[in-house]
């Protein structure tokens, strides 16, 4: 007898994996969880197990919650909000980024370009509007990149 699970050819049984479930032994298919929601283990037999995202996170049927444009984290556990004067897509594990005219690390910190430089967002420096690539934050000069405006 299989356990409950979607039936594989020559009628090998394998579990349901993570975001789906079979309340049938046997089945031909798995049933993926709603969207929004997301079962994290596999072999679910029960709609039950598939559990809202956490705020600020969503999900497509049957794929794991992720955090929404603005946060950052793993989706399951924390979606953290950005930082005033940065942004991430949907998505974004690690951190956030500046947004274009400020730099820094887009986590702690996204200060505003002095003036007579720029940033075109991402960055974690800014460049001088008189042709000389500078980094601020490692004091490391580029000279294999220009930008003029």
């Amino acid at each position: 007898m299989c356990c409950i699970c979607m039936q594989q050819p020559a009628y090998q049984c394998t579990v349901c994996p993570k975001g789906s479930y079979s309340t049938t032994s046997g089945a031909s298919t798995c049933t993926l969880c709603e969207a929004g929601k997301f079962a994290n283990h596999t072999g679910s037999t029960t709609a039950a197990v598939c559990e809202a995202c956490i705020a600020n996170a969503d999900s497509a049927a049957g794929s794991a919650c992720f955090c929404n444009a603005g946060f950052y984290g793993d989706g399951v556990n924390s979606c953290v909000e950005c930082i005033a004067n940065s942004d991430s897509p949907a998505g974004s594990v690690d951190s956030c980024f500046c947004n274009a005219g400020f730099f820094g690390d887009g986590v702690t910190t996204c200060e505003p370009c002095q003036a007579g430089t720029y940033s075109e967002g991402v960055a974690y420096y800014t460049i001088s509007l008189d042709g000389g690539d500078y980094s601020q934050e490692m004091s490391v000069e580029i000279r294999d990149s220009t930008k003029s405006v």
